[in-house]
Order: C-alpha cells, then structure tokens, then sequence
C-alpha cells in the first residue's frame, strides 16, 4: 500500500535518505528515518543523484521485536509504524470548497502531507534445517493511509512460506499469499 504511493521510492531507484536505529538489547529496537521524496527519481536519464524535483520529506518511525523461541530458535519479527509525508498533495475528490471538482470545475484541494500507519509479522512455526531462514512461516501486515490523498488507503496479506522443506534443496522455497487493497472512498 505504501509503494503504490506517488513520490514513495521502492528498487531499483534510490533517494537521499539517512537511518537510526537503536536497539537496547538484541530482541527490541526502535528506529527512524528521513528520506527524500522525489516523484521523478534519478531524472530523464536515472543519473540524476541530486535534489532536483525534491517535493519533501518522508519520516518513519517503528518499533519492533525479534524473539526466537525455544531449542530451534524459532524467528520472529513484529512490527509497528508510522509515516509522514511532508510533501503537498492533491485530494482525490474535492476542491478547496468541498464540493467535488470533476464537478466544480475548481482544481483539487492541496493538502500539506499525509500519513500512514502499519502492523506486520511474520514468524517461524517449524524449523526444516541450520540456515536461519529454514522453516515454516506465518507472516501477515495491514496498512493504513490516508484516503483523502492515496489510492490504496488499506492493504493487508496473510502469507505461508516454506522454505528448506526437502532437506537436499535447502534454498527451495514454497508459498501462498493472499492480499487485499482497498481503494479510496474518494477515488472510487
């Protein structure tokens, strides 16, 4: 639900941005970020590395814990989130009146930001082998947004993932997600 964001980053393009993490022990940490949004990232050509068409700033914040239980070292991450958006953004339906501008006729309302929050978690339930990823996995998440400014204002899966299942082929993985995006009230 965030990547489908206008002016969210995801590979292969890259933004400035810088990260802090603090941990105070290996199990829990809280960090954050600021990083630059930039709808056309890298420019015309892909090389461009510099702040040209930088609209603002993108900030999260997240807790997590990482347990592992028990003799098998079971993993486990859990996840909670907050996003900001410091950029300027057209709302989906309405102009500066409240009355919709396909209608009015009047450009859309700008609004300054917007935001999103998150859960997610995924952890082991059986281990198949000595690699840390080798095992049985429940994961799942949901993403709340903004449905006055983003098209996906929630989205959530609920995935199983196996992965070492045949012990001869320990980098085989096997799979089923499920997902779900609710499109904004405003956009539809």
């Amino acid at each position: 639900g965030v990547s489908a964001k206008r002016g969210f980053t995801t590979f292969p393009n890259s933004t400035w941005g810088a990260r802090l993490r603090v941990s105070p022990n290996s199990r829990w940490y809280v960090q954050t970020g600021v990083y630059q949004v930039r709808p056309k990232a890298g420019g015309k050509y892909g090389f461009d590395w510099g702040w040209s068409n930088t609209t603002g700033a993108y900030i999260p914040v997240e807790a997590g814990w990482e347990p592992s239980f028990g003799p098998d070292e079971l993993n486990g991450h859990y996840k909670i989130g907050f996003t900001a958006d410091t950029s300027r953004y057209d709302d989906l339906l309405y102009d500066a009146n409240g009355v919709p501008f396909p209608i009015s006729g009047i450009p859309p309302a700008r609004h300054g930001g917007r935001h999103s929050v998150y859960v997610l978690a995924d952890q082991m339930l059986h281990r198949n082998g000595k690699g840390s990823e080798n095992g049985l996995v429940v994961l799942g998440g949901i993403t709340a947004s903004d449905k006055a400014t983003s098209k996906v204002s929630r989205f959530e899966f609920a995935a199983i993932r196996d992965q070492g299942l045949i012990a001869a082929r320990p980098d085989d993985v096997a799979g089923l997600r499920g997902a779900h995006a609710n499109i904004s009230d405003r956009l539809t």
